[in-house]
This record gives structure tokens, C-alpha cells and sequence, in this order.
């Protein structure tokens, strides 16, 4: 199998998960990869440890609303002419909606590539008022020319056959979880020590941080970790909010290796998100699976998928609002139920990428 395939992405290609897992797979089966990158304001240093090929061009975001979407438009068409000195790709991921006209270009160029339209998130969703209203034109206009669509949840599938009729046969369920890793938990069985519960990730409005710190107040025997990329300033308002709590800690961004050590010695991982769009509403956060691939049980929000892969499996709790109480009552629940021994080695497999392969792979 050699058919090469070009990946088009705007973000940061470090810290982007799903694309290196994607990478690895094909590479695996000796696919040749191509990913065209657009670099956000410069701020990401292209490695040389990747073993696939990178073509970068800086994108410019924040000067105005205008410019940014001008520069996303501008990646797409710097996208396709880069693809068309290529006569070797055969298939085209869009990692998103944002580069998804780049794809679109080429396939009306030459009908025999392959269009994938991979997506985590919904991404018009996210958006409110006219950028919601164009971005919904766009991909209105695009989805007729992809092959496939993959998103990570059951519900997000269904989006598209109910918004945009999208035939079943080309939607691909391809959830976001981790490569599967034998994992000894270092985390004692609770007996005198404080309980720890950890949540990493982006540290701003929308995720009930503040209402997490201030339920702990109440918690003196339990313990919080906050660890995270500060969004407008959040970060010194938690630290500011959790002064004379020595119960809580509010860290910033560590490096993943030292994330996984500490997940080793915690008892509870925590997620939430307020529901806000559908694309929150059908929430399936890459740490809830981070967090059962560590054997640690979850407390994470009462949505559709979380209630299916968390409260029926028995692997956490999923509750309805954030305060000292239905924490309190949450974390009661998962050390009294022992629910860290329902995290089978099983489980893990469950929620690895590796059970998703075949899935990725059945498109090439």
C-alpha cells in the first residue's frame, strides 16, 4: 500500500494528537505523508525530529476578525498550490473545517483524489452571529465533495445526516483517544492522605473553573490540581481566588512527561465544560481518556456521551453542576464503589486509538 496522502492543518502541530497518531497508523502501512501547515503568527518552531514532511506558512490571527478569516482563505489556497505540484497525492485529510476549501480545490481539479473532512469538534457551532452564518455556507458548499467525514462522537455524526444530509455511508465514527500503553498507577489506596483530583488543560471562561476552586473550598480533605495554558488572563485570577487555600494548587503549563507523573499518584480526574452550542453539548474531551488510560475514574459533565462512555461503564461520575456538594458527593461515590477497579485492562483498550484503526484505516 502507497498511496500518499496530503494532511492540511492550521494550529500547532506539537501539541495536536490526533494528526501524529493519524501519521503513525498510515505510516505504518507505508503511507506516505505530506502535511501542509499553516503556523499561527509564527509561534511554533517547525522540529526536524518529524519523520514526515512539513510545509509551513505563517498565518496571521488577532490584528482584526476580517484579517484572520482573509488568512485562513489565503492557507487554503496556498494549500492547493502546493498540492498541484504533487501529482502523487492521492488523498487529502482536512484536519478541521477551517482548511477544508484547500481539499475542495483539489478535488475539482482531479476528481480521482480522495477527500477526508476529520473533525473533533462542531466547528460551525462554536461560532456565533455572521461568522457563524459564513462558515456554515462553507461547509454547506464542501461536504458534497468529501468522501468522508470522521468526528469523534456518535452524536456529532448525527449532526451532519440531520443538518446537512449526509449519507451514512460516508460518515466515520474515529474517536479521539490515546495511544494504549501499559500503566502501573502509583496512587495508594485511600486511607489518611488527602484525595487528589487533577484537571489539565486550557485554563479560561466556560470550563466552571472558578466554581471547581470555590467548591473546594469546602473540601479541606480533598485536594485540587490545576494545570494549564492561561486564556485572558484566567490563570492569575484562579491563583488569586485560591490564595490561603493550601488544599489547591493552580499551576502553569507543564510538560507532558511531568503531567503523566503526576497523573500516576491522583485518585479522580476532572473535566468539565459549560453547554453553551451543541459542539459542547456533545463534549468528548481528549483527558477523560487520558485519565482512564491512568486508571483514574472521572467526574465530568451529564452529556450525552459521557454519559455513555463514563456512568455505563462505571468508570466515574457525571454530574448536572459544580459546587461543594455534588463534588464532595461525587468523589464519595467513586472510592466507595472502588470504580477505579472497573478500569480493566479492557477499558483501556476500549478507549485507545488502536481500537480505532481499522475505522481510520477502511479510507485508504
Amino acid at each position: 500500500m502507497n498511496r500518499n496522502t496530503a494532511f492540511l492543518f492550521i494550529g500547532n502541530i506539537e501539541y495536536e494528537a490526533r494528526i501524529h497518531k493519524q501519521i503513525r497508523t498510515l505510516k505504518k502501512k507505508d503511507i506516505n505523508v505530506l502535511l501542509i501547515h499553516g503556523n499561527i503568527n509564527g509561534s511554533e518552531k517547525i522540529s526536524d525530529n518529524y519523520d514526515f514532511e512539513i510545509i509551513s506558512r505563517v498565518i496571521h490571527y488577532n490584528i482584526s476578525k476580517l484579517f484572520s478569516f482573509l488568512n485562513q482563505l489565503y492557507f487554503c489556497f496556498f494549500s492547493y498550490k502546493e498540492m498541484t505540484k504533487r501529482k502523487d497525492i492521492k488523498i487529502v485529510v482536512s484536519h478541521g473545517l477551517t482548511p477544508l476549501l484547500g481539499g475542495v480545490l483539489i478535488k475539482l481539479r482531479n476528481r480521482n483524489i480522495k477527500l477526508i473532512y476529520d473533525g473533533t469538534e462542531l466547528a460551525v457551532e462554536r461560532e456565533k452571529g455572521i461568522k457563524k452564518v459564513i462558515w456554515k455556507i462553507i461547509q454547506k458548499f464542501s461536504l458534497p465533495f468529501c468522501d468522508y467525514i470522521t468526528q469523534c462522537g456518535k452524536a456529532r455524526l448525527n449532526y451532519f445526516k440531520d443538518e446537512y444530509r449526509v449519507a451514512e455511508n460516508k460518515m466515520i465514527l474515529l474517536s479521539n483517544y490515546p495511544n494504549y500503553k501499559k500503566i502501573i498507577n502509583a496512587s495508594s489506596e485511600v486511607t489518611d492522605r488527602k484525595i487528589k483530583s487533577i484537571y489539565f488543560g486550557i485554563l479560561g471562561k466556560g470550563r466552571f473553573l472558578t466554581e471547581l476552586v470555590k467548591a473546594f473550598f469546602d473540601l479541606p480533605d480533598y485536594e485540587l490540581i490545576l494545570i494549564g495554558i492561561d486564556n485572558g488572563g484566567f490563570f492569575k485570577s484562579l491563583q488569586d481566588l485560591s490564595a490561603g487555600h493550601s488544599n489547591i494548587v493552580v499551576s502553569a503549563p507543564k510538560k507532558r512527561k511531568e503531567i503523566n507523573e503526576l497523573l500516576l499518584q491522583c485518585d479522580v480526574g476532572l473535566s468539565f465544560v459549560e453547554n453553551i452550542s451543541l459542539n459542547y453539548y456533545y463534549y468528548t474531551p481528549n483527558k477523560i481518556y487520558d485519565y482512564l488510560l491512568y486508571g483514574i475514574p472521572v467526574i465530568t459533565m451529564n452529556y450525552p456521551e459521557l454519559l455513555e462512555d463514563v456512568e455505563k461503564n462505571r468508570v466515574g461520575v457525571c454530574v448536572s453542576e459544580i459546587t461543594s456538594q455534588s463534588i464532595s458527593k461525587a468523589i464519595d461515590k467513586i472510592i466507595s464503589e472502588n470504580m477505579k477497579s472497573n478500569i480493566t485492562d479492557n477499558i483501556k483498550r476500549k478507549f485507545s486509538w488502536e481500537s480505532q484503526e481499522d475505522n481510520f484505516l477502511k479510507i485508504f
